[in-house]
C-alpha cells in the first residue's frame, strides 16, 4: 500500500479566517492559511499495530564484537526494545496532542508550474508550522499580520528548513521556544546584533509529513526553495532569514541562488556536510592557490593560511612535499577527491544516502510497508547521535518516544516522496551541478559543533561566509535538537549582524 492518504490524517475541519493572499483569479480557498491540527485515523493506527505484531526481523551476525555491532546496521539489541515499546507502551495520540499544542500548525496552497511548457500547473498543499516572537500585544503565535512592538527586540522572520533524511518538521520543536523568546539585550556577547527574536516559519518539505507530493519528476531542493519563498510572502515575509542543516542547507542554498539576496537576507548552518565542493584551478584559481600554499604549510606560516587553520589539514596534508610531487592525503580530501571524480551514487553522500537515493522506488516497497524497516533506517541515521559516550542522550534527548515519532512522521505519508526528493536533490549538489554554478553574495553563517567533516574555507569560494563558530571540544551533532539554546544564540549573532530593517 501507497503512503497514508491525506484525508486519513487531518481528522479535524479547517477553522475558517486564514490569510487571503494571491491573484484574483486564484480560488481563495486554494490560498487561504488555515489552521491544522495532526490526526491520524484510529484505523491507520490498528494497522500499524498490526503490521508492528507481524514483523519478521532477520537473522544477524552473532559472533561480531562489541565495538563492530553497528557494522551492518542496527543490531537486534537495540532495534527489539523498541519495538516492544512501540506495540506496548508508545502513544501517537499522547504525542499528537503533545505537537499539536506546543506547534502552532498551519496549511495552505502554493501553486507551482510546471517544469514543461507544455504541462499544467499544479497546487500543493504545504503544511507549516508558524510561531511568532513573544509581543507586548500578546499577538505571539498569530499568523494575520500586526503591528509590532520594535522598541527593545528587532524580529526577523526565520525560515527553518529541516533536514530530509530520518527527519521532518519536528526538527524544529526543539528550538522553538529558544527562537522565538527575547535574545536577552544583547548578553552572550552578541551586542546589539543579539537583542532580537524571530518569527519561525518551518514548513514540510513537499512529499514529507503533511505536505502534499510534487508528481513532477525532477523536484528538487530548487524547487523546494521557490515554494518556500512563495509561502513566506504568502504570510507578508517580503524579507527573511533562512536556516538549514543537512539536506536542509541545500535548499538554504537554493533560497540564496534564487531568491537572494531581496527576499532571502541571509542563510545559516550547523556542522555542514561535505556540501562546500573545493576551489579548482579553472574556476577559482586565486582561492585554488590560497588553498594549495595552506595545505604545504598545513596552516602553520602566518601570512600562508589564508583564513584555513591546522585542524583543517590534520592527518598528514602538512607533511606533503612540492619536490616529491607526492601528497598524502587526509580522510576530508580523499573523499573530496571521490566527490570530484566520481559520477555514479557513492559520492557526497553517507552510505544510507547512496542507498535510498539511487533507486528510490525500489526500496520504498520494502519501507512504505514496513514502519520496523523505517525505524532501522532512522536509527541508522541517528547513530552518530545515540554512539556510546553519549549514554545520558537515550534518557534525556533522544529518548524511545522521541525515536518513535520520528519515525511515525515518515510512516503516515510513506517514505517514497522522500527518496525521490533526495536523488534530485543528490544531483542539485554534485559539483557542477545547480547548486554549485556560481558564487552567491548573500551573506552565510556556520556553527560548527566538534571536528568540520570538510574544510569550512571552501564555503567561501561559493558564498560570502560573515559568521563562523567553532566548538571543536562539543560532541553535538544535531544542535536544534541537543543544544538548542546555544544553536538560537548562533542565529540572533549571525543574523543579527547583517539583518536591517526595511
Amino acid at each position: 500500500m501507497a503512503g497514508i492518504p491525506l484525508g486519513l490524517i487531518n481528522g479535524v475541519s479547517p477553522q475558517p479566517g486564514g490569510i487571503k493572499a494571491g491573484n484574483d483569479d486564484q480560488d481563495a480557498a486554494a490560498v487561504a492559511v488555515e489552521p491544522y491540527n495532526m490526526h491520524v485515523s484510529a484505523k491507520y493506527l490498528e494497522l500499524t499495530k498490526r503490521k508492528l505484531e507481524l514483523t519478521r526481523l532477520p537473522h544477524e551476525l552473532e559472533e561480531l564484537p562489541e565495538d563492530r555491532k553497528w557494522d551492518y546496521g542496527p543490531p537486534k539489541t537495540v532495534l527489539e526494545p523498541l519495538v516492544d515499546y512501540w506495540l506496548c507502551d508508545y502513544s501517537w495520540r499522547a504525542e499528537e496532542s503533545h505537537y499539536n499544542t506546543a506547534l502552532p500548525q498551519y496549511r495552505t496552497g502554493i501553486t507551482i508550474p510546471s517544469p514543461s511548457p507544455s504541462g499544467t500547473s499544479e497546487t500543493l498543499r504545504i503544511h507549516f508550522v508558524h510561531k511568532r516572537c513573544y509581543r507586548p500585544d500578546g499577538a505571539d503565535g498569530d499568523v494575520t499580520p500586526q503591528p509590532r512592538a520594535r522598541k527593545a527586540v528587532r524580529v526577523v522572520p526565520l525560515l527553518f528548513c529541516h533536514d530530509v533524511q530520518a527527519s521532518s518538521f519536528l526538527d524544529v520543536s526543539g528550538v522553538l521556544d529558544a527562537l522565538t523568546s527575547n535574545g536577552g539585550g544583547g548578553g552572550g556577547g552578541g551586542g546589539e546584533d543579539n537583542n532580537i527574536a524571530f518569527d519561525v516559519v518551518a514548513p514540510s518539505v513537499p512529499g514529507t509529513a503533511f505536505s502534499d507530493a510534487s508528481g513532477a519528476e525532477g523536484f528538487g531542493a530548487g524547487e523546494t526553495a521557490d515554494v518556500f519563498d512563495a509561502l513566506m510572502k504568502r504570510l507578508g515575509y517580503q524579507r527573511y532569514v533562512a536556516f538549514g542543516a543537512g539536506w536542509g542547507f541545500a535548499v538554504c542554498r537554493a533560497l540564496a541562488l534564487r531568491h537572494g539576496p531581496d527576499s532571502c537576507v541571509a542563510i545559516h548552518t550547523a556542522n555542514p556536510a561535505s556540501f562546500f565542493p573545493p576551489p579548482s584551478l579553472q574556476k577559482t584559481p586565486l582561492e585554488w592557490m590560497r588553498y594549495q600554499w595552506a595545505r604545504v604549510t598545513g596552516a602553520r606560516v602566518p601570512g600562508l593560511s589564508f583564513g584555513y587553520t591546522p585542524t583543517d589539514f590534520d592527518g598528514g596534508a602538512q607533511k606533503s612535499s612540492i619536490g616529491s610531487g607526492k601528497t598524502k592525503l587526509t580522510d576530508e580530501e580523499n573523499a573530496v577527491q571521490e566527490f570530484l571524480t566520481n559520477d555514479d551514487d557513492s559520492s557526497n553522500g553517507t552510505e544510507e544516502t547512496v542507498c535510498l537515493s539511487s533507486r528510490p522506488q525500489t526500496l520504498a516497497y520494502a519501507l512504505c510497508d514496513s514502519p520496523v524497516g523505517l525505524l532501522a533506517h532512522t536509527l541508522d541515521l541517528l547513530k552518530p547521535c545515540l554512539a556510546l559516550g553519549r549514554a545520558g542522550y537515550l534518557s534525556t534527548v533522544w529518548t524511545p518516544a522521541i525515536l518513535l515519532s520520528w519515525t511515525m512522521l515518515q510512516w503516515l505519508p510513506g517514505p517514497e516522496s522522500g527518496f525521490r526528493w533526495m536523488q534530485r536533490a543528490k544531483s542539485e549538489i554534485k559539483v557542477g551541478g545547480l547548486l554549485w554554478r556560481r558564487h552567491s553574495e548573500v551573506p552565510l553563517g556556520i556553527s560548527q559543533f566538534g571536528k568540520p567533516h570538510g574544510v569550512l574555507r571552501w564555503a567561501q569560494t561559493w558564498q560570502e561566509v560573515r559568521w563562523l563558530k567553532k566548538r571543536e571540544a562539543s560532541d553535538v551533532i544535531r544542535p536544534e535538537w541537543e543544544s538548542p539554546e546555544e544553536l538560537a544564540q548562533d542565529l540572533r549573532e549571525s543574523f543579527g549582524s547583517v539583518w536591517s530593517e526595511a
